[in-house]
């Protein structure tokens, strides 16, 4: 499956990450490189290469539909990769349709939930 998509020019994510040994605001981030994570790990975050691929892929969406985290947002370590949202997603981009879809708050202020 993942040839067939490779094949077709599918661009598959993460290319990059950050990995922990444990679930916690004070553990050490590890760069990895490449979608595995090594044994013992955790993946906690998407890296960097991953957060330019998908700004730009961002940047091009005529819809973008947004459904929850890249990484543990909670702890300052991990939090790269979902937020503030960086990049071209910190603010709606000139599309016709942003719809975020997350668990729970926080929401930039551009998409916080209305009455």
């Amino acid at each position: 499956m993942m040839q067939k998509a490779k094949d077709k020019g599918v661009k598959l994510l993460p290319v990059d990450g950050v990995a922990a040994a444990e679930f916690s605001a004070d553990a050490k981030p590890v760069a990895v490189d490449g979608a595995g994570i090594p044994d013992g790990m955790m993946g906690m975050d998407i890296g960097p290469k991953t957060i330019a691929l998908y700004a730009a892929a961002v940047k091009e969406a005529g819809t973008v539909i947004w459904n929850g985290p890249m990484g543990v947002f909670e702890f300052p370590a991990f939090a790269e990769g979902t937020g503030p949202w960086p990049g071209p997603w910190s603010r709606p981009p000139p599309s016709p349709v942003w719809a975020a879809v997350s668990p729970r708050p926080p929401w930039p202020s551009w998409a916080t939930p209305t009455k």
